[in-house]
């Protein structure tokens, strides 16, 4: 007897980001929907825009020309690191034209576009392929997807409105956007969902770290120069008698009083906050990492402006760590077991959210609203009941198309 075919999921994310966080949420997403029974591949999709990040050496001017060649050997060593990490996951082909993505709708039942600030237009670049422009209107899918931060801009808002509401279904990251958008997009059924990190099995991230045995030590990690937080530090590694150490991509020593773990590999990364006696840090992963190994923490908001504090405040407030906050830090012991309960829960929860994908009749689908012209030519001229026409989002009809009955009305052809 043949076993039931598994269903086709192609995820894009920022899997070529040179940052921890962006690959460790890529990496997590495929392995769990692997251990979930599907057949997940990675869209490998990535554009010209993004290439800036990688270009290691700097032409602007001869100053800046030799600075880049000094540092070129480790940080050329970093990006092979990032790279090699990246082949454990299972890729599409290249594309660098977010037209061709196209022709992948014949190879998947269903898009999933995050987790991480997929829908943040200061790292999208406004790029519609992060909001599944290329995929059939009935295989748009989200998994905790994130707009980093409150959308400002008037523009921008009605831009990410229009582009969000011809998914099937939204899951988004943090609880704030989720509100938000439900008070818009009335009828469309929108879900908070964690970080894919989360949803492995602290197990399942040791199986990635050497045991090789290290000296107690605290672990800073920022995204910014927080000297507030490097402070704080100190103090803590003092008191606790712990040595430093810090991941940051440096060139040279810059506190004698600090070992710096500069362009580590994604394994190393993973020990370092394994294997961590105490954690500092102002980075959302930072956060999720010292939750999955169970470590006392501090963290800092993030200073800059637009800063994606959002998903920092979520993540607290749903896990019941405001007090890990520094400026409302409690130095107490910090007990894990109701933690890992709630993270339990919101595995379920997103198993859940996936098998109702699986439930989705992708025989039936709605047109894009914003490109019907309200004229109803189709629903006049098609067969009976293979078109229905509904109120959308903007207050016109628009066309539902139901394939059942086109098929059934080609069988009564024959």
């Amino acid at each position: 007897m043949l076993g039931k075919k598994k269903m086709r999921i192609g995820v894009i994310t920022f899997h070529k980001a040179l940052n921890y966080g962006a690959l460790l949420q890529t990496y997590a997403l495929q392995t769990f929907l692997t251990q979930q029974g599907y057949d997940s591949k990675l869209i490998n999709y990535y554009p010209r825009s993004f290439k800036q990040e990688r270009k290691v050496i700097d032409f602007r001017s001869f100053d800046a020309f030799l600075k880049s060649l000094i540092k070129y050997p480790k940080y050329q060593k970093k990006i092979l690191a990032f790279d090699c990490f990246l082949n454990r996951c299972n890729k599409t082909k290249r594309y660098t034209n977010s037209a061709k993505l196209v022709e992948l709708n014949s190879q998947f039942d269903a898009f999933v576009t995050g987790s991480d600030q997929v829908w943040n237009s200061r790292w999208n670049f406004n790029d519609p392929a992060y909001f599944l422009s290329f995929a059939d209107p009935n295989k748009k899918y989200s998994y905790a997807a994130s707009v980093g931060s409150k959308i400002e801009d008037p523009f921008l808002t009605n831009k990410f409105i229009s582009e969000v509401s011809s998914f099937n279904k939204i899951s988004l990251r943090e609880n704030s956007t989720a509100l938000w958008l439900k008070g818009i997009l009335k009828d469309k059924d929108i879900e908070t969902n964690v970080d894919p990190a989360l949803l492995l099995r602290k197990e399942d991230w040791l199986k990635l770290v050497k045991k090789k045995k290290e000296k107690p030590f605290l672990l800073i990690y920022t995204l910014e120069d927080d000297k507030e937080l490097i402070e704080f530090a100190k103090k803590e590694a003092a008191k606790r008698n712990l040595r430093l150490v810090q991941i940051r991509d440096v060139f040279k020593k810059e506190d004698p009083e600090i070992h710096y773990a500069s362009c580590i590999s994604i394994e190393r990364f993973i020990s370092l906050f394994a294997k961590a006696d105490f954690v500092v840090t102002n980075s959302f992963h930072g956060l999720v990492f010292s939750t999955i190994f169970e470590k006392e923490f501090i963290i800092s908001l993030q200073k800059y402006t637009g800063a994606p504090n959002e998903r920092l405040s979520s993540f607290l407030k749903k896990f019941k760590l405001e007090t890990r906050l520094i400026n409302n830090f409690k130095n107490e012991p910090l007990d894990f077991t109701e933690i890992k309960a709630e993270i339990e829960i919101e595995k379920n929860k997103a198993i859940a959210y996936f098998k109702s994908i699986e439930k989705v009749d992708n025989k039936v689908f709605p047109l894009e609203e914003e490109k019907c012209a309200n004229c109803t030519a189709c629903y006049t001229v098609c067969p009976p009941k293979a078109i229905e026409m509904k109120e959308g989002q903007l207050g016109f009809s628009y066309p539902v198309i139901d394939f059942r009955s086109f098929d059934a009305f080609l069988k009564s052809l024959i």
